[in-house]
């Protein structure tokens, strides 16, 4: 099957409902430019008439100014220097916000990729090379190319490790076992204190939206534990051959633009003996980029062979890829659901999917709620996939009516399998049958089916793999101090100025 036409994912907003406009205040200097008293000098060439033709001389800007003339300027012999925003400056401003911030000033996460590559085809291997394949991201290519997921999964294990250079590649779903292992953990032990709510901290749009706009009411609520791709660093290390002292370079491939700038969190980048900034994942691109990649290097994905996966502490590879526990949004809500039913209510739950109640017309709202035999407890918790559902949700928090103990919340429409840096909906020109609208949604209907082609893990504690990864580099069980300490970050607000973008509507 011929690879589909797809759009630019240079500059994409895949719900305009869900858009915030962007500040009118920045935490760069703004200003500079020409003025009209400017230093104008005419250009002594020699030539006739030569006065008349001017010149802005722009004065040393700091970095991150905006330069631009403001007075006419007949010459193009005009230097302006170019403005830059880095995805630290994006995470930090107080300025836009959008279900998947696909608007970046900045962003060589590609550019670096390409580079690697050309480095691993001239020159020795000086460090140790990991890529990391997320799950949506991986069944976004499955429906582009109309193959499985685990078939995908080992072509684009191929094409990185003999095409790109990478020595090893992983399924980023088990970092996931990790992250959700941590998370129920967690919530018992905020639940058995007496704290009512607890909101997934795995989409970095959601977080860094709650950071810059929300007060301590809303941000206590907020899960401290790492996302998978927050957690690629530790298992990434931990696939090294035995003695291998090299430093690790990842790369993460993810379904979304703000995983970029959930690398550049301060708790994911450290200084290195030469005072230079290293982040843990040192690269990230989307779904969309790779594919970029790959019609660049011509990679003939249909004839491809498939290569197996690294794991942990086995000695040899495996063809399995990703885990199914109930959401293309990691299934956090029906991972803990399972865990705490039992824990606090004494309830098992049935095998299978479980019986959500679609509470708002797009199902970006879901709810399910179970009690105990007797009816006197109960737990109540929510799927909100959107801005949309998010301000509904977080309205109800902050007026006190918030009837949920737990949120899977994620800022994109449709969640994961609908994130920015997937691949669109598949144009068909001679098609005037279906909608933009409808299409959109079929296509999310293909992904989340080809998602849900993994196999279903109901206890990730009983996979050697992760025992061995808590006892040899953890070196604690879940919810343990050394877990705390080594698999969680920090939710801090970030300081802005009146924004008429944080206003709900």
């Amino acid at each position: 099957m011929a690879p589909k036409a797809r759009l630019s994912n240079a500059v994409r907003i895949t719900d305009i409902n869900d858009f915030l406009a962007p500040s009118q205040a920045c935490v760069l200097p703004l200003g500079g430019g020409a003025s009209a008293n400017s230093s104008r000098t005419p250009v002594e060439d020699g030539k006739q008439g030569a006065e008349n033709v001017v010149v802005a001389r722009l004065k040393a800007e700091p970095a991150g100014s905006f330069l631009a003339p403001i007075v006419p300027v007949q010459s193009t012999n005009v230097e302006v220097a170019k403005a830059k925003v880095t995805l630290s400056d994006c995470l930090t401003c107080s300025g836009c916000v959008t279900s998947a911030e696909t608007v970046l000033l900045s962003t060589d996460s590609l550019d670096s990729l390409r580079q690697f590559r050309k480095s691993r085809k001239s020159s020795a291997r000086s460090n140790f090379a990991v890529a990391a394949l997320s799950q949506q991201a991986v069944a976004s290519i499955a429906v582009h190319f109309g193959s499985s997921l685990g078939v995908a999964a080992r072509k684009l294990s191929t094409f990185l490790r003999d095409d790109v250079g990478f020595d090893a590649v992983f399924d980023l779903s088990f970092a996931r076992h990790l992250s959700l292992l941590e998370a129920s953990e967690e919530f018992m032990q905020r639940f058995k204190s007496g704290k009512k709510l607890t909101i997934t901290s795995a989409c970095p749009g959601w977080v860094s939206y709650a950071e810059k706009t929300q007060d301590d009411n809303i941000l206590s609520c907020i899960s401290s534990v790492r996302s998978p791709q927050g957690l690629a660093a530790l298992v990434a290390k931990a696939l090294r051959p035995q003695g291998n002292t090299s430093d690790v370079w990842i790369t993460a491939i993810m379904q979304c633009h703000d995983k970029k700038l959930e690398a550049s969190r301060p708790e994911f980048v450290s200084i290195d003996s030469s005072g230079n900034e290293k982040k843990e994942v040192a690269c990230v691109i989307t779904a969309g980029e790779l594919m970029d990649l790959i019609d660049e290097c011509k990679f003939d994905f249909e004839d491809a062979t498939e290569s197996p996966f690294d794991v942990p502490f086995q000695t040899a590879r495996t063809k399995i890829f990703g885990v199914n526990v109930g959401s293309g949004s990691g299934g956090y809500a029906d991972f803990i659901l399972r865990e705490a039913a039992e824990e606090f209510l004494g309830v098992k739950l049935p095998d299978g999917p479980l019986q959500w109640e679609k509470a708002s017309k797009s199902g970006d709202l879901m709810l399910i709620t179970i009690e105990e035999t007797s009816g006197t407890k109960k737990l109540q918790f929510a799927k909100a996939y959107g801005f949309r559902s998010l301000q509904s949700i977080l309205r109800k928090v902050r007026r006190g009516i918030c009837k949920f103990d737990y949120i899977e919340l994620m800022a994109c429409p449709g969640g994961c399998n609908n994130g920015g840096g997937l691949l669109d909906a598949p144009l068909d020109p001679e098609d005037t049958t279906l909608t933009l609208r409808q299409r959109t949604n079929l296509h999310l209907e293909s992904v989340n089916a080809k998602f849900s082609e993994s196999p279903i893990v109901e206890n990730p504690l009983s996979i050697a793999s992760v025992q061995d990864l808590y006892r040899h580099v953890v070196g604690g069980l879940p919810g343990t101090q050394p877990a705390k300490k080594m698999l969680t970050m920090s939710i801090q607000p970030r300081k802005m100025s009146n924004n008429p973008a944080s206003f709900d509507w």
